[in-house]
């Protein structure tokens, strides 16, 4: 719980000195969407973070997401393998196939 936490402080940390600090703003609204602005468009996908590789928090993502689809996760319908199952990555995010039934066993996920 600390951890987050101190995550959490860092960041607004950070968007006070490179956002809030540098302007004025004339209602929250305005405030509100400099903020979501600076947030999605500079913090997660341009600005690198020193704790997660030097990479963005999209960069993570993406790779994070590559790994996952690049392994497998089998599914065991008693001792043949279910034939029905057809989970299966699509521009690096997995699709929904059909599931396995509901006597299926999971002998390896991720």
């Amino acid at each position: 719980m600390r951890a987050v936490e101190i995550r959490t402080g860092s960041f607004h940390s950070v968007l006070k000195k490179e956002e809030i600090y540098l302007h004025t703003y004339q209602d929250s609204k305005e405030a509100r969407r400099a903020i979501f602005k600076y947030t999605e468009g500079w913090y997660n996908r341009k600005r690198i973070h020193i704790s997660i590789g030097y990479l963005t928090p999209q960069q993570k993502e993406d790779e994070e997401l590559k790994k996952q689809c690049n392994l497998s996760t089998f599914f065991v319908q008693s001792i043949d393998i279910d034939p029905t199952f057809q989970g299966r990555c699509v521009n690096g995010k997995k699709s929904k196939g059909s599931r396995p039934s509901s006597n299926s066993t999971v002998i390896g996920s991720s």
